[in-house]
């Protein structure tokens, strides 16, 4: 991506912690979660990540702002990870298993290459 439209992506991390709701973040999470929209994941990872960037341009990170950052990036990857559990079930069979678990470590490694910042 250029970096335009990672400046379009920034999400504003001030707002959002002192605006936060975790009632709203857990719908949004579900929502992700009941629709298997990965992709709502990885833009709102990487508006995450540009914006505790900017706040660290700007020396205004503050480590509770860095912890609430950790949280809902955390969030966002078990959401993600268990889409992809969704998508790619395990059945009985030993064979299948391991097929089945490394295409989910292959859609794991996918997620975090595209919604790296």
């Amino acid at each position: 991506m250029s970096k335009y439209s990672y400046d379009q992506m920034e999400i504003d991390i001030l707002k959002l912690y002192t605006e936060s709701n975790s009632e709203k973040w857990n719908y949004f999470l579900s929502d992700c979660l009941m629709k298997q929209d990965i992709n709502r994941l990885i833009s709102t990872r990487i508006g995450l990540q540009v914006g505790v960037d900017r706040l660290y341009k700007r020396k205004l990170s503050t480590p509770k702002i860095n912890e609430f950052f950790i949280r809902l990036n955390r969030s966002i990857e078990n959401t993600a990870q268990k889409i992809i559990k969704r998508k790619n079930p395990v059945t009985k069979n030993m064979k299948d298993y391991v097929e089945v678990k490394r295409k989910r470590d292959n859609e794991w490694e996918v997620f975090l290459l595209k919604s790296s910042y």
